[in-house]
């Protein structure tokens, strides 16, 4: 009697499954979808920008407040370091 442990149906236990190809078909698919949903995102930042616009609120991009975010964190953390600088001096002024 062979040894039949470990096989079940066609699939060894522990082999490495038989790999294949993406067929053209899920590429198309798969691009479908990702711009779909990029032109769907880009619909709703419009909308959302219209919005802000018909109320007279202010409405910055997500990439202006990023810029402004950031420039914020960087002062803040040049003037924690200088302020550490300081108090490690003494308070003396640099030449």
């Amino acid at each position: 009697m062979s040894n039949e442990r470990g096989h079940y149906g066609r699939t060894t236990i522990g082999a490495d499954a038989p790999s294949r190809g993406h067929s053209i078909g899920t590429w198309i698919v798969g691009g479908l979808v990702v711009g779909g949903a990029i032109l769907w995102a880009r619909h709703q930042s419009t909308q959302v920008a219209r919005l802000y616009a018909a109320s007279d609120l202010p409405y910055e991009t997500f990439g202006q407040d990023l810029r402004a975010r950031t420039r914020k964190i960087a002062s803040s953390a040049g003037e924690k370091i200088q302020g550490i600088g300081r108090r490690l001096s003494g308070g003396r002024k640099a030449p």
